[in-house]
């Protein structure tokens, strides 16, 4: 039997994994890129620091020419996507209600990519996986909540 400590730990971690599955979903569905962590680790030996591998390079290219087919796409994007920050500016300086964000045009728009693309991921067995597992977070968030207010 596990105590509270080793529960609250284990749901803490979960949470976490669901934190990161969120950060790559919005990533994914709206071209956003992750911050990444550069390992400064080198063999002392080859020092290789700062030198870029041929596949390195070729990686770089590709990324370049899926940025320019998908210009026209990401300047549209880049349109919701900055009109969805002012109104998140608008609401953290209480300058709009939270039923009029919740009934706006870019809220919905970000719901119709969200599904977009979790319609997308579905085809993939461990993509379904990982989704079923972010429904069954939710769940458990909605029963701690209703724990907690007695609801």
């Amino acid at each position: 039997m596990l105590s509270g400590k080793a529960v609250a730990r284990a749901v803490r971690g979960h949470f976490l994994v669901d934190s990161v599955l969120d950060a790559l979903l919005a990533s994914s569905t709206f071209d956003i890129a992750l911050p990444s962590v550069v390992s400064e680790e080198t063999d002392p030996a080859t020092d290789k620091r700062g030198e870029i591998s041929a596949s390195e390079c070729e990686e770089m290219e590709e990324r370049d020419n899926a940025y320019s087919k998908n210009e026209m796409r990401d300047n549209i994007d880049d349109s919701y996507l900055s009109s969805c920050l002012q109104r998140f500016d608008q609401v953290v300086k209480k300058e709009v209600s939270a039923e009029v964000v919740a009934s706006s045009q870019e809220l919905h728009w970000i719901e119709a990519k969200f599904a977009e693309t979790k319609s997308k991921l579905l085809t993939s067995r461990t993509s379904r996986l990982w989704l079923q597992h972010r429904e069954m977070l939710d769940i458990l968030r909605r029963f701690i909540k209703g724990e907690g207010t007695g609801n």
